[in-house]
């Protein structure tokens, strides 16, 4: 893009349609690997594609970090995302949704912690995620990195096969 606004925005339109037209059973899926590897079999797992467009915005030269987002009110909802830094500022970039939180200048997530209206002309479900955040500053050249690559673990199967109804049903609550 001519701005970095606009590369962004170009991101996340690519990221997003990867995820808009991933179609794999979640049995089938795999996770992990190299942030090539995530774009090269696409999914529409947010972990997988925030890592990997965090890589894209760093190849460009947009300082950018993985954000952790959790409905603190529903069991097992969680998301993850990016924050970019642009326009002397941080604002979140929804790479699975395509959402660049923008309000006269990037909004932050911390923001949005201070003032939850931010997000009032987004969808309720997506509102929630922003109850509880975490930042992960990720370097993608850390030599201790290790990039191996899974299916579905057990824990997942059964929980994705699961009418939880947004209760914690596997103890996860007692620890």
């Amino acid at each position: 893009g001519s701005t970095e606004k606009e590369s962004i925005q170009n991101v996340l339109k690519y990221t997003s349609r990867i995820a808009e037209q991933y179609d794999t059973d979640f049995e089938d899926m795999l996770f992990g690997g190299t942030e090539q590897q995530i774009l090269e079999r696409r999914t529409d797992w947010c972990s997988d594609m925030a890592r990997a467009g965090t890589v894209l915005l760093q190849c460009l030269g947009i300082p950018c970090r993985i954000l952790c987002l959790a409905d603190t009110a529903k069991a097992y909802h969680g998301h993850a995302a990016g924050e970019a830094y642009y326009e002397g500022g941080w604002g979140v970039a929804d790479f699975i949704y395509g959402y660049l939180l923008y309000d006269v200048k990037p909004v932050s997530a911390y923001e949005i912690r201070k003032n939850r209206s931010l997000l009032n002309s987004y969808p309720s479900s997506y509102r929630g995620l922003y109850s509880a955040t975490g930042i992960s500053e990720y370097d993608p050249t850390d030599r201790n990195n290790r990039y191996p690559v899974s299916g579905p673990n057990a824990y997942y199967l059964r929980l994705m096969s699961s009418d939880h109804h947004d209760q914690w049903i596997m103890g996860e609550a007692d620890s």
